[in-house]
């Protein structure tokens, strides 16, 4: 864009080159773009300033040019730069200046409210990989903060859990839903003693009586069942080929099949209604099922698995319910605003609407039914 500007147009703002050093201050695309286009001279302005001001000046330049900027950890490193020379201004040091002032004249500055400002900073904390992502745009601005208030070991694990998805979904992006059942389920699983589980710890024994055995600290293997100690899988067993081969969404299609997954899905699938509406949402509710199971199995430690799949289940259930509310109140003010000669045309959609929403009820019914009924047996066993 700046290319195509100078060939039009030349260059109408002068560079900004710091007089003593000769370092540009201002202007190092346009620079660049007229020796492209071969221009033998570009205007300057020299500018007799020290080096905290041009340096200062040099950042301002960034800054007037940063609603152009899509990656948010150079956006962030632009703001900590600028936060760095507060509390000088303008070159010049200001006595009993502090951050939080100069916090406020920047994201001002920017546009941008206080918090942004202070989860663009954020950023800077998250390790290397995950920054990346961010860059990527496969980490939004509030999820990459939460994640940012995590250890540089939990965050590890973290991208760790994320790592394929992130690389082989063009679509991924982590929501900071997730991102909160991320930090919720690392940060207990790390805080409760004896909890951890090192990277080598998950390990395949080639055991001469063909066993796959449990991890180094005695728990199962989180891509096997989490309910034995020690669970026996023969070499020619579907599900330990995917298991040894890695491949998280085949052990993915076995795990959703077990009875204690599968009975939710079954009991959702018996709900009556029409056979090719049944063939979609049921076909794309297995779909999504593995989907998620698979996400879920990135994450090793068995805690945190279950600490993560019951925030996510939890949030959902609020979003759902908040989504409900605030629809029932425009749906119903709407409606009251009609005419009964109009009736007929909104009678349809909302028979309809009243359909799936029995649907709905009625399987939610059956699944809370049918756990309360296995947490009274897992309470008994107990």
């Amino acid at each position: 864009m700046i290319l195509d500007t100078v060939q039009t147009d030349g260059i109408k703002a002068p560079i900004r080159v710091q007089k003593n050093t000769n370092y540009i201050i201002g202007g190092h695309l346009r620079r660049d773009a007229a020796i492209e286009l071969g221009h033998s001279t570009v205007p300057v302005v020299y500018l007799d300033v020290e080096d905290d001001e041009a340096e200062y000046l040099l950042i301002m330049d960034n800054l007037d040019r940063m609603e152009d900027e899509r990656d948010p950890i150079k956006i962030a490193r632009q703001c900590k730069r600028l936060r760095d020379q507060e509390p000088v201004k303008r070159g010049r040091p200001v006595e009993g200046g502090n951050h939080n002032k100069a916090s406020q004249s920047i994201h001002e500055r920017l546009n941008m409210s206080k918090a942004n400002f202070s989860r663009y900073l954020s950023l800077l904390r998250l390790i290397p990989p995950l920054q990346d992502l961010v860059s990527q745009l496969k980490i939004g601005l509030k999820a990459g903060a939460k994640l940012a208030s995590m250890t540089p070991e939990q965050q590890k694990k973290v991208y760790e859990s994320i790592q394929s998805r992130a690389e082989n979904e063009s679509n991924y992006r982590m929501t900071e839903q997730e991102a909160s059942s991320f930090h919720d389920a690392f940060v207990d699983e790390t805080q409760s003693e004896g909890s951890e589980i090192e990277e080598d710890d998950l390990v395949f024994e080639n055991a001469a009586d063909d066993t796959f055995y449990t991890t180094s600290i005695g728990e199962s293997n989180p891509l096997l069942s989490e309910e034995a100690e020690e669970v026996s899988v023969t070499r020619n067993d579907p599900e330990y080929n995917a298991l040894k081969s890695q491949d998280i969404a085949l052990a993915a299609q076995y795990k959703i099949r077990e009875p204690k997954h599968s009975n939710i899905l079954n009991l959702s699938k018996e709900i009556q209604m029409d056979s090719e509406q049944a063939r979609v949402v049921n076909g794309r509710t297995d779909e999504i099922a593995v989907e998620k199971m698979s996400s879920l199995l990135t994450i090793e430690d068995e805690k945190a698995r279950r600490a993560f799949a019951t925030k996510q289940a939890t949030s959902s259930i609020r979003s759902f319910k908040l989504a409900l509310e605030r629809a029932e109140i425009d749906l119903v003010s709407e409606l009251t605003l009609l005419e009964p000669q109009d009736y007929g045309q909104v009678l349809p959609p909302l028979q309809e609407l009243n359909g799936l929403l029995k649907r709905v009820q009625d399987k939610t019914q059956r699944i809370s039914e049918h756990m309360e009924t296995q947490e009274t047996v897992v309470e008994h066993d107990e």
